[in-house]
């Protein structure tokens, strides 16, 4: 076919772009993804959108999530396979993914991937969902269909499997009329059409359609209202009807000579884009019958990328391309303004702008001044001639005098100059310059007042120059200084007596016959956010809005009482960095700056800002380069030219874009009414946060409040942006999370959940209720302890007074009674001395006695091995002198094993009882005494020989045997008597407790 004519023109007129990362003109911008930015793998081979929002890309490596900022790879069994090819449901919200290994669909209720079982194998070479079913397309020739019913997956046969002897090896696949399948195989010229519900398969011979046709070798097939599509590997774009199967030729189509074959096409609504091989991209507008070549101007980029497996496009105009080398974002470009002085040859880096009254447009620049005039609209450019400054003229500043026919000009290179309408010559002697001594100002602004004088706006200060006298007066002093400030811009107010002064140190409010006013800066009030002053402009009601270099716009109340702020962090505007503002007649404040043009709406409070991809020719303006016309259209000059527009024009429709949790740590996390409970140390709950538009993400901006906390909206930094929150006060709060894309326009939805801190358990009552209760229970405890120890000692005062009355007092009454009698009775010498002997052997035991006791209740006594050797020493004193033999059984380690005193003195006793009735009741020859002490467990065994009868018996006078009984029971031991032939044996044990 033959190109229409004037094509070529028109493309390289209107399809302008830089490739690789970034492109400033043309249709539209170009970003590659790739490996670098997280990808997985750098073949990319499927890509689609999920209802949520995020992008899932299917590479050589796996399957990825893509939010616009971090790519995240898939942890199951989908994140190492060979991903082929997908296809996402939106009414059920499940994505199909076709792989090497077969099919598997994933639900977006975040379970692990379905395998579906099916009776074909290997690799899926194409899917197709029609009305809820999926098409599924196997390399061995398989076709099945697969819904679902109940959350499981059915399927059923469609061609190919054990009867089938010749497989058909499906490509693609696309709807006919009905519900009839036209399937596109590994063949050159046949189509096959398929009725799934009877499984007839017709063949349809496109030669036939299209006579004169060889070798056709489809590589997509689509449709179009009723047209089948057919993009063929050497004849370009093919159409037949869907209901006939004729062959359709439209003069309104038009097909691009590009010489080449065809890799892959895809197709959204009435656009296609057609990739051939040899790099070249070709968008088709099927509505217009136009056909575009986005490639041109940059071929050799695309050219890098030898292939090229998919497409994509979202619904903001942004084209995915999926190939060996990543992905190829395009973004298409909008034209919403008109271009002036953008080439020449090169762009016009603009400043002031005015017209005269002939309606003459005078534009300064870096390289001199241009104007274009009203008839013929074209632009002339005026230098300075070499002998004036080095023939540089840098006009930042216009003022046009309509009664003398100049333009009045303040410029950084020699300050001051005029250029003469009529001879169209630059002048710079017409005026008697101050006498103040080494004085070479940089002019930056001029305004012409409504009586004629010029007021001047410099590096150092103000000046005023009267065009009737010739006089230039500089106002370093006095009531008209502004110090040696550097002067920006000057602006008229709404009074005609006012002039606004933006500096480098703020505004200066100055009246025209008085002097200055006042002056705001940072620290005045009310006070701006930065003195550093680069445009002014007053609204109708007489508040002032106020330009900084850095820090957004401080609007001034009327009364000046007080300041508002608007920066890009809280309200989105595109840079923080302004240098211009206008006012339309619907009351939108636009406002140019150093990256892109906002348009305020102060009675929503919204901003929508403008970028290259909108048409601007550079993001980047310039300071004072900014006019409006009579007539209401608006220019704004930067780096790349001159910008115009009528405000009204550009009221277009806006693709509808929402907010989505790109990544939450609390699993199943929407933001849509969610309620999420954590504590104040908690710091598990990050949000990561995503916009379903992506053509500029990394001007996209996030901001939160919290309701029941602050209800101001606070910026959300870093990319990608996350909430994370932590340290609040327990409560319930409402958590909102807003978002706006890089052109200001809000998401049509607001992410929301109830936030719940939970009271720390050390906070709760029933922590103070128990805690109550456990100091209770201490207090209740101590005392316990306390009343038990004081009858313990109770306790042992009373033994210790039971057992100096039993042991001790005894004795000492038989010692004063037989005192008495050797002292009053007349007393034989042999009876004083039986009487004498028998006091000392009394004494002799009292004294014993007390011992005892004060050994039993001293606490230094508190171990066994004490208690062994006292056994000891007793029963060698008492038996020695009977020569009777002693055999002592006891532990080597009781020297440093405790004892209770309790215990110590009870075995002591008893043992004391023991050796005492042997004595006095046994004729034994051998004493055996075993004692073992362990723990809890003690045992005491006291053996002696010599006796016919128990040494303990009813027959022997005395309490011997119930004393002891009494002792053991105090100390939980029990008492064991045995008797055998010739020997006796005591046993007093305690077994340890379990």
């Amino acid at each position: 076919m033959q190109r229409p004519a004037g094509f070529s023109g028109y493309r390289r007129a209107i399809l302008l772009f830089l490739a690789c990362i970034y492109c400033s003109y043309g249709y539209g911008k170009i970003e590659v993804i790739d490996e670098k930015n997280g990808l997985s793998n750098s073949m990319v081979r499927a890509i689609t959108k999920d209802r949520n929002g995020l992008m899932w890309i299917g590479t050589a490596n796996g399957l990825n999530k893509y939010d616009g900022y971090t790519f995240t790879k898939t942890d199951d069994v989908l994140g190492d396979l060979m991903i082929t090819c997908l296809v996402y449901n939106e009414q059920q919200g499940s994505l199909w993914v076709g792989t090497e290994q077969g099919l598997y669909v994933l639900a977006d209720n975040g379970e692990a991937p379905e395998y579906i079982e099916t009776s074909a194998k290997g690799r899926v070479t194409s899917l197709l969902l029609l009305r809820d079913t999926v098409y599924v397309a196997y390399r061995d020739g398989i076709l099945l269909a697969v819904w679902q019913e109940s959350g499981k997956s059915k399927v059923r046969n469609l061609i190919g499997g054990a009867d089938t002897d010749v497989p058909l090896h499906i490509r693609y696949m696309a709807a006919a009329d009905g519900n009839s399948l036209l399937l596109c195989a590994q063949t050159t010229d046949i189509l096959y059409r398929l009725d799934p519900d009877t499984r007839r398969l017709d063949t349809l011979d496109l030669n036939k359609i299209f006579p004169g046709t060889k070798d056709i070798y489809p590589r997509f097939l689509g449709r179009y209202d009723s047209t089948i599509i057919l993009v063929a590997n050497n004849y370009g774009l093919l159409f037949f009807n869907a209901h006939t199967y004729a062959k359709e030729t439209n003069e309104v189509w038009h097909q691009p000579d590009i010489s080449g074959k065809v890799k892959t096409a895809v197709q959204y609504g009435d656009r296609m884009y057609i990739m051939y091989d040899k790099g070249r991209c070709v968008m088709v507008n099927m509505q217009q019958g136009r056909c575009m070549e986005i490639s041109e101007q940059h071929p050799s980029f695309f050219r890098s990328f030898n292939q090229y497996y998919c497409m994509y496009k979202d619904g903001e105009g942004n084209v995915w391309i999926g190939s060996n080398r990543g992905i190829i974002k395009f973004t298409e470009d909008r034209r919403l303004f008109r271009w002036d002085l953008e080439a020449d040859p090169e762009p016009v880096s603009t400043r002031a702008i005015i017209e005269d009254e002939a309606g003459d447009l005078y534009v300064g620049s870096y390289t001199g001044l241009y104007c274009r005039r009203r008839h013929s609209e074209k632009w002339v450019s005026y230098s300075f001639p070499p002998s004036l400054y080095r023939g540089v003229c840098q006009p930042f500043g216009l003022a046009n005098d309509s009664v003398g026919g100049y333009i009045y000009i303040a410029s950084e290179t020699g300050f001051f100059y005029r250029f003469n309408k009529t001879t169209r010559l630059f002048e710079t002697h017409f005026y008697r310059r101050p006498s103040t001594p080494y004085l070479h100002p940089h002019g930056f602004a001029i305004i012409r007042d409504h009586d004629g004088l010029l007021w001047i706006g410099s590096d150092i200060g103000l000046f005023t120059f009267n065009p009737a006298t010739g006089i230039m007066q500089y106002h370093k002093e006095g009531p008209f200084s502004v110090g040696r400030n550097g002067i920006r811009q000057i602006r008229a107010g709404n009074d005609k007596d006012i002039l606004w002064i933006a500096t480098t140190n703020g505004l200066y409010k100055i009246n025209r016959y008085k002097g200055v006013v006042w002056h705001l800066g940072s620290d005045s009030r009310p006070a701006l956010s930065k003195p550093d002053i680069s445009a002014v402009e007053e609204d109708s009601s007489g508040g002032i809005w106020i330009g900084t270099f850095g820090r957004g716009i401080c609007i001034i109340s009327p009364d000046m009482e007080y300041v508002r702020y608007l920066n890009r962090e809280h309200n989105g505007l595109c840079n923080d960095i302004v240098y211009g503002m206008l006012w339309d007649k619907n009351s939108r404040l636009w406002i140019s700056t150093f990256n892109g043009l906002s348009c305020y709406e102060p009675a929503t409070n919204r901003f929508t800002n403008y970028f290259v991809s909108d048409g601007l020719t550079k993001n980047e303006f310039n300071q004072n380069s900014f006019f409006r016309h009579p007539d209401g259209r608006m220019y704004f000059g930067g780096m790349g030219g001159l910008n115009s527009f009528y405000p009204d024009s550009i009221t277009e429709a806006h693709t509808p874009f929402y907010i989505f949790v790109a990544a939450a740590t609390r699993i199943g996390f929407r933001g849509r009414g969610d309620t999420v409970s954590m504590y104040p140390s908690d710091n598990s709950l990050m949000i990561r946060m995503g916009l379903t538009d992506y053509t500029n993400p990394e001007y996209n901006s996030f901001s939160y409040r919290i309701r029941g906390l602050f209800d101001e909206w606070t910026h959300l930094s870093g990319t990608p942006p996350m909430l994370q929150l932590r340290s609040m006060a327990p409560g319930r709060y409402i958590v909102e999370v807003r978002a706006f894309n890089a052109r200001g326009i809000p998401a049509t939805n607001i992410l929301w959940f109830y936030l719940h801190i939970k009271l720390p358990f050390y906070k709760t009552w029933w922590f103070y209720l128990l805690l109550l209760t456990f100091v209770s229970m201490l207090i209740y405890t101590f005392f316990l302890l306390k009343y038990r120890g004081l009858k313990k000692l109770q306790q042992l005062r009373i033994q210790i007074a039971s057992d100096l009355h039993d042991e001790v007092g005894g004795l000492l009454t038989r010692v004063i009674l037989f005192s008495d009698k050797a002292r009053l009775r007349n007393n034989t010498v042999q009876e004083k001395e039986g009487k004498l002997e028998r006091i000392s052997v009394l004494s002799k035991e009292a004294t014993r006695s007390m011992n005892d006791i004060l050994w039993a209740i001293d606490a230094r006594n508190d171990f066994a091995g004490n208690l062994a050797d006292r056994m000891r020493e007793y029963a060698e004193e008492m038996l020695f002198s009977d020569q009777v033999l002693l055999h002592f059984d006891m532990s080597a380690d009781l020297q440093k094993r405790k004892i209770p005193v309790h215990i110590r003195q009870q075995l002591y006793f008893i043992y004391k009882e023991a050796i005492n009735n042997i004595v006095k009741h046994a004729q034994a020859t051998h004493v055996h005494i075993v004692y073992r002490h362990e723990n809890d467990h003690f045992i005491l065994r006291v053996i002696n020989d010599g006796v016919d009868k128990p040494v303990f018996s009813s027959a022997v006078s005395g309490q011997g045997l119930q004393n002891i009984e009494m002792r053991a029971a105090r100390i939980d031991a029990i008492v064991t008597c045995e008797c055998g032939p010739q020997q006796f044996s005591l046993t007093i044990e305690k077994r340890a407790t379990t």
